[in-house]
């Protein structure tokens, strides 16, 4: 009897734990901003691609006015990270990402020298 319920224990054990690295693979798969998506805006805001890129990836981008850019942008991408995407722009206007789970902050470049590559903590 000791012989089955020692069994049955390490049986629960091993299938615990194996649910438990299955589940932890699967989050750490992919951030927010590496889900690909497909945008097709004409002509508009920096802050409507962002709304738009949060909707469709589940980030929220934090940033303040200093950060936000004027001019309109048009986004024709089928399939990309949302990463990709944003790195041109994010370049273009001397911005960077740094991102903290599923908040990603925007921020001005303060000289040339710092990486232009995004920061993930």
């Amino acid at each position: 009897m000791k012989i089955i319920m020692h069994a049955c224990l390490v049986i629960s054990l091993i299938s615990v734990i194996s649910i438990q690295l299955v589940a932890a693979s699967a989050v750490r798969g992919q951030s927010g901003l590496d889900k690909r998506i497909s945008i097709n805006m004409r002509n508009v805001a920096f802050t409507d691609l962002l709304k738009e890129i949060e909707r469709k990836t589940g980030v929220s981008f934090v940033y303040t006015n200093k950060e936000i850019v004027d001019a309109k942008v048009t986004i024709h991408d089928e399939a990309k990270t949302a990463r990709i995407i944003l790195t041109p722009l994010l370049q273009k206007n001397n911005l960077r990402l740094i991102e903290d789970g599923t908040m990603v902050v925007l921020k001005k470049q303060n000289c040339r020298s710092e990486l232009q590559s995004p920061v993930r903590q």
